[in-house]
This record gives C-alpha cells, structure tokens and sequence, in this order.
C-alpha cells in the first residue's frame, strides 16, 4: 500500500504545498491509479506553527476533481474513515481505479487535479472548514491487477439517499394542546412531533394533529430537494389512518474561493496569479462561480489586503582592522603578534581593501585585544643537559616548583600541562614531549624551573595564564576570552564543515555563555590547513555567510603542480538573536589564506 505524507501551509482554505520543514516546494504529491493508498496530510499555518484543532471535527469528507462544476461527479471521493490526530488528518484510499478517473486519464500520463478536504463539527450540516491544494495522478500502462472500476456517487444525497436516512429512524414527541411536548405518549394526547434519530442537530417538525381511529400506518412518499436556505416542507398526501409523507429537503450552499495579489495594502497592480513581487493577498468566498474575478470583486466581496511575503533583507559585510595602539598606528588587516589593537565595523558596501579611513569614517573603536608581554618574577633554579637523571626525566630537587620555562621562553605549568608532574616532592619533566613541542633533540642552553613558596596545588604559585590562542581539533565551540582558534586537524576532503554551536565565557572553566538583548561580538579568528583544493563550505544551522564565493577558495601550487598546504583565515562575528538554539546569530567570512 502506498503511503504519502503531503505538508500544507494554510492561508485561509488556500493550501501551498511544503516539505517536512515548512519550506515551500513546487512538486505536488502523487498517487498512481489503481494503487490503494493512504495519504496523511500535515498542516501548518502561514507562521509555521502547526494546526492544534482538528480533533474537534466529527466527520470529514475528500474529493479529488478536475473542474469546479458541482453538478458533476468527482474523480475520487472519500466519506468515511477518514481520521484526524493533532495536525494530521488520515484519509484512507482503498480504490482509485474509478471509472471518472480512468476517463478524466485517458491516454494521457498524468493529470493535475484540484483536491478538496471538508471537516464539520457534530450537529452542523455546514461545513467549518475547508482546505484545498493540488494532487497528481499517474495513468497506467495496464490493468492487471485492479479492480472493476468503482462509478462515485453523487456528493449530493439523493432520495435513496434521505429514504435511507429516515430508515434510520425518529425521535417522537407528543402532546395534548399541540404546545407543550413530551417523551411518552398517554392516552389524552392528540398531538405529535418527530425529527431524525440520526443527528443531535435534527430539528423537530411541525405539530402534526393525531386521528383518532383505527390504527393507521405511515410510509415516506416522494422526497425532493428544495432551494438552498428555505425550509423543510412535510406533507401527509395519505389518509389520517395510511399516512403518506412528501418531504422536500432543502440543498446546501457551495462556496467558491477567490485569491488575489497585489504590491500593496490597497490592490496595486492587482493579479489572480502569484508572484514575489506581489507580497500581499487577499481571499473572499462566494456561491457565485467567477470565471475571472477582478480587482472590483474583491471591493465588492469587502476582502482585506494582508502581507504575506516579507520585505527584503540587508546584506552586512563584515571588516576587520589591526594597529600598534588605540589610534591606529601602523594600520593593516593582517593580524600580527605586534598589532595588539583591533577595531571593527559593518558596511552594506562591499570595500575590496579597507583602508585606516574606512574605519575612521565607520566610527570604528579601537580595543586592545592581546595583552602586553608578561614578565616572570620569583625565584629561578636553572637547570641544564647536565642534570639529566633516567631515560626522559629532569628532577630538580624538592624546592617545590611550579613550572618551566624554555630558552625559547615558553611556559609550561605543573597544574596544566601532562608533560610536567609533582610527586612525592620532585618535580619531574617528560624530556620527549618538551622537546617534540619546541622541535629541539636536545636540550638547548639553560631552562629555568620556577619555585614558589607552597606546592603547586596550593594555588600559592603561578597559576593559569589568561590565553588568547586556542588549538583544538574540529572545534565547535567559540570562547569569549580567546580570539585566535586554531583547527588541528588538516582538511584532506573538498568540503569542509565549519560548525560553532556554542560559546564559553573562557578556554579554561569556562562556562555557557547567556547571550542578551544588544550583545555584539568583536571578530574571532578561525585558521585551518588544507592539503587539497577546498569546493565546498557547509556551515552549522545557526551559521551564515556574511559574503563568500566558492571560486575564491583554492589551495597554493607549485610549479609542478603539487599540492602545497595551505592555511585558511576566516573572521567570524556574531550578534544577539533569540531565534537560534545559540541565542546568536553567527557570521563567518574568508579573510585570508597563506601558504603553510
């Protein structure tokens, strides 16, 4: 059995057809003859929120046809076991190998017919809502297989059909002044009235005079179907004792629907036909068929203008200046360990290569965003080559030290790196791992051991340097106090994932980040190495790009066309919105590239 899930943006009884995430797509469902099928059908409202009441429709009806002539026979319709459950509405399809189908096919492959669903609420015969959209019908090439096809009755009852609906039977009152009714017939009435058992919402006839006599009998004549709107008419052309009811059953309204489009409130440039240019609508029913309705049948009909397509947006592009200190000495876009200032600003203008006066005229600000070399202070004890003890270990006696620094100057800390211990009161060094992280075999010249005056547990000594550098592999995760991020791992496929879904406070401890109403971030930096020519760039779902073009993406060769890896630079900003899981709107933006 086919199964086919149909996604519905309702405006008014007008549906557009989407996929599961509530975008629009031009593709209408289908179902091939001859199939039975099931078709559930999803609805969401204009702002994507999904319908809430369709449990409290007691019945349902659907029809599938190619015109909007009522007095014809639809190509499918379904009256019973149709289901709803929250926003989805089951209608089951046990036979589409209709002869009106077969003949609205033909010889031809497929046709596009409009569907309709209809939903009423207990004891109201006028339908309380209505939905319609486009299916597809696929033909087929044989037979075999289907069923004898199934001719549809009318979607209007037909005197079988209200003979049937009496044979369901009455509810009787009777009275003795023809004015005050009950449920039990005595001996004093003269007076009845009855109404169908069929329907809470029955309505009861008209006094009717009981004759005495013999006891008498009573059938159903000839039923008939009145105009729409008048009354129920029931006369007895039998005798007092066989009586004999004609019954003429009034018919029900249809309501056609009309959509049209406009530039604005008031109906400029009116159509019948959509277009992103016409970004409001107006919707008006009539019981009257339109073949083309006009600007003046929507005045006419008293239908309001609505805008249904937003505005267009704004593109912001992103900049990114560096200096020596807060008025821009020495200014450049490349970043450098000796530019410790940076200044930022938003232009919808594309600027191929700011200047400081760029910045000047944006009313950039200047911040310092790396701090000032530091300076260690206390009590050194140097160690060198010499003091080697077994296999890749230092000792440096129990003076109970807190870290090492390189002759290069770096700093390695007992609380933070694993190539440093403290046991037992001997602080230990693991001489491989130095060595491979500042590329030397051996030790070179002296390395000084920092002491403090408790342990390094104790807090006492130097603790944690503030890091403005950060190196992780495929890292997702932005740090407020870390503007440099460095991706590890090297890029070896054509498409590359750049995914931050979330941001700390710091690198170290550091905790989930609350954005707030007016929070704007200064620009991180985001590098990563590619050994292969990069096609691609797929970013996370609270990501965009602030101006990119794939073509501008290729890795640096050398004259016999080797591939040399390359280092990528991106800048990445962000801005408050509520409407994404970070609470943040990220920007990201290819900067820069240098060869490796």
């Amino acid at each position: 059995m086919q199964k086919i899930d149909v996604y519905l943006k309702a405006n008014g009884s007008v549906c557009g057809i989407t996929d599961s995430t509530n975008n629009s797509v031009e593709d209408a469902p289908t179902i091939t003859r001859g199939m039975q099928a099931t078709v559930v059908l999803h609805f969401y409202d204009m702002d994507g929120n999904a319908f809430t009441d369709l449990e409290n429709y007691s019945s349902w009806e659907f029809y599938l046809a190619d015109d909007w002539d009522t007095s014809t026979d639809p190509m499918i319709g379904i009256a019973s076991g149709i289901t709803a459950v929250g926003n989805e509405v089951t209608i089951p399809m046990p036979t589409t190998n209709t002869a009106e189908l077969i003949a609205a096919l033909g010889t031809q492959e497929k046709v596009t017919l409009g569907a309709e669903l209809v939903g009423y609420v207990a004891g109201n015969e006028v339908p309380q809502i209505i939905e319609q959209f486009v299916f597809v019908i696929r033909n087929r090439r044989s037979d075999s297989g289907t069923t004898t096809p199934t001719v549809l009755d009318s979607i209007y009852l037909t005197a079988a059909g209200v003979e049937a609906l009496i044979a369901a039977g009455f509810d009787l009152q009777f009275s003795e002044d023809g004015v005050t009714f009950h449920d039990t017939q005595t001996t004093s009435d003269h007076y009845y009235q009855f109404k169908s058992a069929n329907s809470a919402a029955s309505v009861w006839s008209p006094s009717i005079e009981l004759i005495k006599g013999d006891t008498g009998t009573m059938s159903v004549g000839v039923v008939s179907t009145g105009e729409p709107g008048t009354d129920v008419i029931i006369n007895n052309v039998g005798t007092p004792s066989a009586g004999v009811l004609d019954i003429t059953i009034p018919s029900g309204y249809t309501y056609y629907p009309y959509v049209g489009y406009a530039e604005d409130g008031v109906g400029t440039n009116f159509s019948t036909a959509a277009s992103s240019t016409l970004k409001w609508t107006a919707t008006f029913y009539s019981t009257t068929i339109i073949t083309t309705p006009v600007y003046q049948d929507f005045v006419d009909a008293g239908a309001s203008w609505t805008q249904y397509i937003g505005g267009d947006g704004v593109t912001y592009y992103p900049y990114v200046g560096y200096a020596e200190d807060g008025v821009g000495t020495n200014f450049s876009t490349t970043a450098s360990s000796t530019l410790k200032w940076k200044a930022t600003f938003y232009s919808t203008t594309l600027i191929e290569s700011p200047t400081y006066s760029d910045f000047v005229t944006a009313g950039a600000s200047w911040a310092k965003y790396i701090g000032d070399d530091g300076v260690f202070a206390g009590n050194f004890q140097s160690f060198t080559s010499a003091d080697v003890i077994t296999g890749d270990l230092y000792s440096c006696g129990e003076n109970q030290p807190v870290g090492i620094i390189t002759n290069s100057g770096n700093f390695y800390d007992a609380n933070a790196n694993s190539a440093v211990t403290y046991t037992s009161g001997v602080f230990y060094v693991d001489l491989t791992s130095i060595l491979a992280a500042e590329s030397l075999s051996t030790v070179d010249g002296t390395w000084k051991v920092i002491l403090a005056g408790g342990t390094p547990d104790s807090g006492t000594g130097i603790v944690g340097l503030k890091k403005d550098h950060i190196i992780e592999a495929n890292p997702q995760t932005l740090y407020i106090d870390t503007p440099f991020i460095e991706n590890s791992t090297v890029n070896s496929s054509s498409t590359f994932a750049i995914n931050f879904n979330a941001i700390k406070t710091k690198s170290v401890n550091g905790v989930a980040y609350t954005p707030v109403v007016g929070d704007r971030f200064s620009a991180w930096e985001y590098f990563f190495t590619s050994s292969v020519d990069i096609t691609t760039i797929t970013l996370g779902t609270d990501m965009e790009w602030a101006s990119y073009e794939v073509t501008e993406l290729k890795c640096r060769r050398n004259d016999s066309d080797e591939i040399v890896d390359t280092v990528f630079c991106f800048t990445i900003m962000a801005i408050y919105d509520a409407t994404n899981t970070t609470g943040l709107r990220i920007f990201i933006d290819l900067m820069r590239s240098y060869a490796a």
